[in-house]
């Protein structure tokens, strides 16, 4: 029994001084927390240094100073071509050319007698229709030689050799004193009794006017069935003898011009006139 005690008490007594010996070994608490504050002053150290030194560097701006001497830059040539360009002008607002206005003279009252003699309106009436009838007669003829030249290269197209009227410029309006045109001689086979017809050519004679119309029967035939053909015979002294080729009759101006706009969408040319 008193063996097992002391055998006892060595164990337990070993077991204290390996406890001991453990503890010994490690930091204690206070070593642990000096060198925490160590190390959070260093922190702060550091941190101000960079700092200070940061704001000590930032006082001034910085700033690029320039290159004091001149660059020299070499000029492109100019070509004398190129100076003499409108776009080079200085504009100094005296450049523009003049212009001419033309300003109405101001309005004058006319000033009527009690002399004036009103019937002379009659006579003035007369002139007006003489000159008008002169320029439509002028109007007529450059119609005629244009219809006359058509026909002409038809002529030749189909091999005919047809004299063509001898083409003059158009004359101006003659007044109403000069001699009128000679009264124009009518000829044909049937007699119109309409109050339009249509012309559809001019020719030098009258056997160039009856062949043209055989000529139209084979080209536009269906526009000739109800209509019959008549040749106006026009002495126009200097200017020729034409005889004019006109088919009809037709009941009034607007069925002539209907009449007249088929034949021209036939590839032709006329002339819707008055008896």
């Amino acid at each position: 029994m008193t063996d097992d005690k002391e055998n006892y008490e060595e164990e337990y007594n070993e077991y204290d001084e390996f406890e001991d010996d453990d503890d010994e070994g490690g930091l204690s608490g206070l070593a642990v927390l000096a060198i925490g504050v160590l190390m959070f002053g260093a922190f702060l150290a550091v941190t101000y240094v960079a700092y200070d030194k940061g704001k000590k560097n930032g006082s001034e701006t910085p700033y690029v100073a320039a290159d004091p001497d001149p660059i020299k830059i070499e000029t492109a040539e100019v070509d004398d071509e190129i100076e003499d360009r409108e776009v080079y002008d200085v504009f100094d607002g005296d450049d523009e050319d003049p212009v001419t206005v033309l300003a109405e003279g101001p309005e004058e009252p006319v000033i009527r007698t009690p002399g004036d003699n009103v019937s002379t309106q009659g006579t003035i009436d007369d002139i007006i229709t003489a000159e008008a009838a002169d320029a439509a007669d002028a109007m007529t003829d450059e119609v005629e030689e244009s219809l006359a030249q058509l026909e002409a290269q038809d002529a030749e197209v189909l091999g005919e050799e047809a004299d063509e009227p001898k083409a003059t410029p158009a004359t101006t309006p003659t007044p109403a004193s000069a001699t009128p045109p000679r009264a124009t001689v009518r000829s044909g086979d049937v007699a119109l009794s309409g109050s339009h017809v249509v012309q559809v050519g001019a020719f030098g004679s009258d056997a160039e006017a009856r062949s043209q119309w055989a000529r139209l029967q084979s080209d536009v035939g269906e526009l000739l069935d109800d209509k019959s053909f008549h040749i106006e015979v026009a002495d126009k002294g200097a200017a020729g003898v034409y005889h004019r080729l006109r088919v009809g009759p037709f009941a009034s101006s607007d069925a002539a011009k209907s009449w007249c706009g088929e034949f021209k969408a036939r590839g032709k040319d006329c002339l819707a006139k008055s008896l």
